[in-house]
């Protein structure tokens, strides 16, 4: 019995940790110094309020016509890299339809954000969006 109650609290911080992403910056795993980049990258996780709030140029996100025609609607999550420089360098749809993520991404990844730096280094940040499509 006590190992059943110690698996279940075990579930249930996983679980708790897997869900929960604190405001503000927390560190993740950089990728390792290459020879060509003798200085280490760090990339900091920012809650989606966070970037919001730094956004200066955002590309208005376009209703797709299949979309409309099949009235699909619903909430689409991407996985978003900013680079150093303000510039989205990586993103990913991770929830929702793939017709508008499709949209969805192609519209984010000409968004402009103000530059993240910790201690006035420069540095780059992982967020969400969540774009919501309803007719």
């Amino acid at each position: 019995m006590a190992g059943e109650m110690k698996r279940s609290l075990l579930l249930a911080l996983f679980i708790v940790s897997a869900v929960w992403v604190p405001t503000g910056f927390t560190q993740t795993p950089s990728p390792s110094p290459t020879p060509d980049s003798p200085q280490k990258l760090r990339r900091y996780r920012i809650s989606q309020g966070v970037a919001e709030k730094n956004l200066i140029h955002q590309v208005p996100i376009s209703y797709p016509l299949e979309a409309k025609e099949k009235r699909i609607q619903g909430v689409v999550i991407l996985k978003v890299l900013i680079d150093r420089d303000g510039n989205i360098g990586s993103c990913e749809q991770v929830e929702g339809d793939p017709t508008l993520g499709k949209a969805a991404m192609k519209a984010v990844t000409e968004w402009k954000y103000r530059p993240y730096s910790i201690k006035g280094e420069p540095v780059e940040v992982e967020t969400t969006v969540k774009v919501s499509f309803h007719m």
